[in-house]
Order: structure tokens, then sequence, then C-alpha cells
């Protein structure tokens, strides 16, 4: 999934940079909470896109029915 592959060295770069400019939550929160809300928002993310690519995919396929008959 998106969430979990890097498949080049600037995506790893940029993740890390986010996890810095948080990494103040990780000391106000403690590392378990922050743990669970980063793992609660990597789930969450990928239902998101899940059910983005539903509707996507769902209107679609109601559009070339629409203009193609198929």
């Amino acid at each position: 999934s998106s969430s979990f592959s890097h498949e080049s060295i600037l995506h790893i770069a940029m993740n890390v940079n986010s996890l810095l400019s948080l990494s103040f939550l990780e000391t106000r929160l403690g590392s378990i909470p922050y743990l669970y809300m980063s793992l609660w928002f990597a789930v969450a993310s990928q239902a998101l896109l899940m059910v983005l690519t539903g509707l996507a995919d769902r209107w679609l396929r109601a559009d070339l029915k629409k203009r193609w008959g198929l």
C-alpha cells in the first residue's frame, strides 16, 4: 500500500522531514500514544483512499456506460 511503500530517496526524505516537524507531539503525548495516533492515521488514510477510488471507479463506469453504451 502507498503508506508503507517507499520507492525513492526523496520520498523517504520527505517522510523523515514530516516526522521531525511533528516530533513535538511525541514529546507532548508520549511515545506510545504517538505511535497509536500514527498507526490510526495510516489506516484511516488507506480507508479514505479505498473509498475515493471506489467512488471514482463507479463514476467512471457510469460515464463510460452513458457515453459508449459499455
